[in-house]
């Protein structure tokens, strides 16, 4: 059974465009230290493999999805980033909206059901430039997500109609290194995260490295590649959510 539930985490779990703005600015920081902040607009796709688990009351749903089966569940969503710079310091915020739903027949049953999740994520971070390649800060990330598994009854085993609904917050340490690259239009870098430390997540990482051209003051095209995890349990483990995904990305940024 496929389980595009975990669409969500990924494009949910997402969470985590940080590397857009900050490395397109840089060359025009170093340039011009006295141009002051610039701000940074980007909405963005993720295009993902996922493998993991969820759990709803004690029903185990193994994940084993491509791009192609994720796409065809997909529902509705939206990814969007921002963040204001200036040479030394970074804010920046990552919001996520998904909803998915699939339908499908168990292999040995042939019962048919249904799995639909939807999340909201939003992450906010602030970053410190230690020197002109390398930034560290602290952030964090709230977690909404809402499943519910439904499956019909058969000849001797009862319907199955569970829903779970959690919310919680991932503290993240954060960094940032960038690429020099003697052509300002041209950047690299590679931005990742740690965090969870058993406060939302029992643990959560991401590692995105990416590059990009910026065809204008205005406009930037960006490429990468993310992966990234979370191991989330709540506290009776009605809910738990075990996910791994990782696949290119790419992010269309407005700079003004």
């Amino acid at each position: 059974m496929k389980k595009p539930i975990f669409l969500l985490v990924i494009i949910v779990l997402n969470l985590y465009s940080y590397t857009y703005g900050q490395n397109s600015s840089d060359k025009e920081q170093n340039s011009s230290k006295e141009q002051g902040w610039e701000f940074t607009l980007a909405p963005y796709i993720m295009i993902p493999w996922v493998s993991g688990d969820i759990i709803i009351n004690g029903n185990d749903e193994n994940i084993n999805s491509t791009p192609g089966d994720l796409l065809k569940s997909f529902e509705l969503g939206g990814m969007l980033y921002f963040e204001a710079a200036n040479p030394k310091w970074s804010v920046s915020a990552d919001f996520i909206f998904a909803k998915v739903g699939n339908d499908f027949t168990l292999p040995l049953t042939q019962r048919k059901g249904k799995i639909e999740a939807t999340t909201n994520f939003a992450g906010i971070y602030g970053m410190y430039r230690v020197v002109d390649w390398f930034e560290i800060g602290l952030g964090g990330r709230f977690n909404i997500v809402d499943s519910s598994l439904k499956v019909e009854p058969g000849q001797i085993l009862p319907a199955i109609d569970d829903n779970a609904s959690d919310t919680w917050f991932d503290p993240l340490i954060t960094y940032r290194f960038t690429v020099p690259i003697a052509n300002e239009k041209w950047y690299a870098g590679l931005r990742g995260d740690i965090g969870g430390f058993g406060v939302g997540s029992d643990f959560a990482w991401m590692v995105f490295p990416a590059g990009g051209y910026r065809f204008s003051h205005l406009f930037e095209l960006s490429l990468g590649f993310r992966a990234m995890g979370l191991d989330f349990k709540n506290d009776d483990r009605s809910h738990e959510v075990k996910l791994n995904f990782y696949g290119p990305q790419i992010g269309f940024l407005f700079h003004f």
